[in-house]
């Protein structure tokens, strides 16, 4: 007699070869394995058809649910997925009625912040994500905070947009242009 269970789950992660979200896959694999279940695991590179088509591969494959970090974080359709998830990453903070997992990015600024300064970098550059991503506002809120409770003038503070990873790569162009002239980066961003 069929469970109704099939002893798979999903993981959708933005970049498998960025090495946060590889560490992410293979503690969700970990879970799994100890629960008696198989992880299916796909990278949507940041590609929001891709993503969708994803999803559908574990809807059709009957998973028993599935851990998501949305491309987007401006949809109000999750209803879409079909399937039992958890969010993870900035749209955790944006839907307070999923089950989600996110970050204390407020926590990650002063401790990132705090330990540069400690080393002699006053003036840290920052990489942050894309502006269509909340983590993004939720950074640059941070980091202002940091600076005005540390008498900090965040006006000499560089900002860079960019991936801190992108299909592999090293940091993007811009943010190593400026490498010479800036000796400590802070990167800390949901992507």
């Amino acid at each position: 007699m069929r469970s109704g269970r099939s002893g798979m789950l999903g993981l959708v992660i933005p970049d498998i070869t960025n090495p946060f979200w590889g560490e992410v896959a293979r503690g969700a694999q970990d879970r799994a394995a100890e629960s008696g279940a198989s992880l299916l695991v796909f990278s949507s590179d940041w590609d929001a058809a891709k993503e969708a088509t994803h999803i559908g591969t574990l809807r059709r494959a009957r998973v028993d649910g599935a851990i998501i970090n949305p491309v987007a974080d401006n949809f109000d359709d999750h209803h879409r997925f079909g399937l039992p998830f958890v969010f993870i990453g900035s749209s955790a903070e944006r839907f307070a009625d999923i089950s989600s997992v996110g970050s204390d990015i407020t926590r990650a600024v002063r401790l990132g912040m705090d330990h540069l300064v400690s080393k002699g970098h006053s003036a840290p550059s920052f990489i942050v994500g894309p502006k269509s991503r909340l983590a993004r506002a939720r950074f640059l809120r941070a980091v202002h905070e940091h600076c005005v409770e540390r008498d900090i003038d965040h006006g000499i503070l560089a900002m860079e947009d960019g991936r801190i990873y992108r299909r592999g790569r090293a940091p993007s162009d811009a943010a190593t242009a400026g490498a010479a002239a800036c000796r400590a980066r802070l990167c800390i961003c949901s992507q």
